[in-house]
């Protein structure tokens, strides 16, 4: 970032949206920054004319549109040209791109998010995580469906793309381990943790080294890499706790023969140098 290192948070939150929109969608105006900040438009205005004052020759108003476009002289200041921050963006905007911004069917973002933990065992845990205390759960699961009651050190929650999970300390199996929170239906804190021991695979990171399934012949590994980054292969770096997650949201097998190309065209090519942290 290379914008005015005076300005406070919120400014420069707000003026990094203005730069957002102008670089991906090529124009800004009042109307849709009050839309997205929750301000009146003249409040909107005032943040418009507070980043031409700074930046003078970055914006040029269409009088026929009635937008801001990016001036000859436009660069980024607060922004970053990374698509994932623009889609970031669509994600937590969503709502107000279809009622103010564009159209009711101009942005659809399908992940639903099936899982629905519980308010109250969401706030207990992060109770937990900020403040290390031990908790007792009850934790639905295969082996136990009616649920049975674990003493648990929660320490982070992760969302893995499909479901949240709490990474905490499990008395019942003496070890760090993922709990599903839509799983947990009661909780009760009974006090500060015990457990000092680091979790490794939660705190190391590892390279996950992903290539076209060789089954597929040479223009079939060209297609499938085409929606990725464009080489022969690519790596992921991930929380080792998180591996297992990461390869069944992009639906990569763990090695070749564990599924057929046309089920995973994508396949883990350093099955052996990480299958510690796989299960």
């Amino acid at each position: 970032m290379k914008g005015d290192k005076s300005l406070n948070k919120a400014t420069i939150a707000r003026f990094c949206i203005i730069e957002r929109l102008l670089f991906w969608e090529g124009e800004v105006n009042a109307t849709r920054l009050a839309a997205l900040f929750g301000i009146t438009f003249g409040n909107a205005t005032l943040i418009v004319a507070n980043y031409r004052e700074l930046h003078p020759d970055s914006l040029t108003y269409n009088q026929v549109a009635k937008v801001f476009e990016p001036g000859q002289s436009f660069e980024l200041h607060y922004a970053t040209p990374h698509w994932a921050d623009y889609e970031s963006f669509l994600f937590v905007n969503q709502k107000t791109y279809m009622d103010n911004m564009w159209s009711i069917d101009s942005v659809t973002l399908s992940n639903f998010d099936l899982n629905a933990p519980d308010k109250e065992i969401v706030r207990l845990l992060t109770k937990s995580i900020r403040n290390s205390l031990s908790m007792t759960v009850k934790y639905h699961s295969m082996n136990h469906p009616d649920g049975i009651e674990r003493t648990i050190h929660p320490r982070a929650i992760a969302y893995s793309g499909l479901r949240w999970h709490c990474r905490a300390y499990d008395e019942l199996n003496n070890r760090f381990g993922d709990f599903n929170l839509g799983r947990i239906t009661e909780g009760k804190i009974v006090g500060k943790s015990s457990i000092d021991i680091e979790d490794e695979f939660w705190v190391n990171f590892i390279k996950l080294e992903v290539g076209p399934h060789p089954a597929l012949n040479k223009a079939q590994q060209r297609l499938v890499m085409m929606d990725k980054p464009h080489s022969e292969q690519f790596e992921i770096t991930t929380r080792a706790a998180m591996a297992n997650y990461v390869l069944d949201f992009y639906q990569i097998a763990h090695h070749h023969e564990q599924h057929p190309p046309h089920v995973r065209p994508l396949i883990l090519l350093n099955f052996n140098s990480v299958k510690e942290y796989l299960f």
